[in-house]
């Protein structure tokens, strides 16, 4: 089970590149960071529930590096997401100032 468990995380890394070099500014690319974690957890849950672990080590490295992995990615987008959503929206005179400007 160990070689699906990485594929499938490999596989995660392969598709989550172009999420992670794009803007994440941009509610596409974030709800797509979303879509991917989510589509890959399923995937993760479908691998374990189908398969069994070789030993208690192997079950262990699952549930503290690869699961979490691609759990905290998905809390990561799900909260930019809301972030993005809620802030307040700006004028291009606040901007001009944030940047050293003066109005």
């Amino acid at each position: 089970m160990k070689k699906l468990l990485l594929k499938i995380i490999d596989d995660y890394k392969k598709e989550m590149k172009t999420v992670e070099e794009s803007n994440l500014n941009d509610f596409s690319i974030v709800e797509k960071g979303i879509s991917i974690s989510r589509h890959y957890l399923q995937k993760l849950r479908i691998c374990v529930r189908e398969n069994e672990f070789k030993n208690p080590q192997e079950e262990i490295i699952f549930f503290k590096k690869h699961k979490p992995y691609v759990y905290s990615r998905l809390k990561y987008y799900a909260k930019l997401y809301n972030f993005l959503i809620n802030r307040p929206a700006g004028t291009s005179k606040n901007h001009t100032f944030l940047e050293g400007g003066f109005g």
